[in-house]
């Protein structure tokens, strides 16, 4: 069980670590982001994102550590 529990946080992390670097870069929104993380099948739980709220509080603070400032798309 143990592997099996440290291949999904190692998959979790990876997962987390893409969406971060897709937002720093400006590939997608924060609103993107948002999106893909509810439609994942990753154990985000591994990470302590159980919610909704906990994927939002996330992705403020990397809006907030990186100074990110999202334009909208006209």
């Amino acid at each position: 069980m143990g592997k099996v529990k440290n291949m999904a946080w190692d998959s979790a992390s990876k997962f987390l670590s893409q969406i971060e670097n897709d937002l720093i870069s400006l590939k997608i929104t924060k609103s993107e982001a948002l999106g893909k993380m509810q439609n994942s099948n990753e154990m985000l739980s591994l990470e302590g994102i159980n919610s909704k709220s906990d994927a939002e509080e996330w992705l403020d603070s990397i809006h907030i550590n990186n100074t990110l400032v999202e334009t909208a798309n006209v």
